[in-house]
C-alpha cells in the first residue's frame, strides 16, 4: 500500500469550470470528514466539493456533493483505489463555469483531479520490516558494521560489546553475522514495524 504525508493541492481549468483538488493524510474517518468540512469552509461559494476517502480496506467513502449519482465521488474512490492508496482523503472543488460537461465529462474530470494531483504528490510505500539488535564483541564491530552499510542502522550502543540495532525484511545475514563473530553474536529479534519509505520525489 502507499500513502502521503504531506498536503497536495493541484488545480486545471476544464471547459470554463476550475477544477482544485487536495489530498491529505488521515488516520481516521472522523479525521477525513473533519478536512473535508475545512474545504467546504474554505471555498464557500464553490458550486461542488466532492469527495473520496480511505483509511484501510474496510474503512471507504465517497460523496458527488451535488453532481449527477457516480459522475464523481465514485470515479475520485477508483483513481485511489487503483493506486493502492490508504490513510488518504481526496476533496475536488468545483467552481461551475457555464458548460455542462455531461455525465463522460465529469468523470473524466474528477479521476484527472485526483490523478493529477498523486502526480505531483510525495508517495511512501509501506514496508513490513523487521527490527533486531546484534551484539558483538569489539574485535568484529569493524567488519560488522561494514555489512550494516546499506541497511538502516538505528542504534549503536558501545559498552562492554559493541550493539547495533537496525532494519530489515529478511534474516540473510544472519549466517554471515555467525562465521564472523564464530557463533558469538547475540541476537535479539522484535515485533515486525512498519515503515514509509518514498518511492518518487516531487
Amino acid at each position: 500500500m502507499y500513502r502521503i504525508q504531506e498536503e497536495v493541492i493541484d488545480t486545471f481549468v476544464e471547459r470554463k469550470s476550475e477544477f482544485i483538488t487536495y489530498l491529505q493524510r488521515v488516520e481516521d474517518e472522523d479525521a477525513a470528514r473533519a478536512y473535508i468540512d475545512s474545504i467546504k469552509k474554505l471555498h464557500p461559494k464553490a458550486t461542488h466539493h466532492c469527495q473520496a476517502f480511505i483509511i484501510d480496506n474496510m474503512i471507504q467513502r465517497s460523496n458527488d456533493d451535488g453532481e449527477p449519482s457516480g459522475t464523481a465521488g465514485i470515479p475520485m474512490l477508483e483513481i485511489l483505489r487503483k493506486r493502492e492508496m490508504e490513510l488518504i482523503v481526496a476533496v475536488v472543488v468545483r467552481y461551475f463555469g457555464g458548460i455542462l460537461l455531461g455525465a463522460g465529462g465529469l468523470i473524466r474530470a474528477y479521476s484527472r483531479g485526483v490523478s493529477d494531483a498523486l502526480n505531483v504528490a510525495n508517495i511512501y510505500q509501506v514496508k513490513l520490516m523487521q527490527k533486531s539488535t546484534i551484539t558483538v564483541d569489539y574485535q568484529y564491530a569493524d567488519q560488522i558494521e561494514k555489512l550494516l552499510e546499506d541497511y538502516d542502522v538505528l542504534e549503536k550502543d558501545y559498552e562492554m560489546q559493541v550493539s547495533f540495532t537496525y532494519l530489515h525484511d529478511n534474516d540473510d545475514l544472519k549466517d554471515t553475522f555467525n562465521e564472523i563473530t564464530r557463533g558469538t553474536i547475540k541476537t535479539v529479534t522484535y515485533d515486525p514495524i512498519e515503515i514509509e519509505v518514498k518511492v518518487r520525489n516531487d
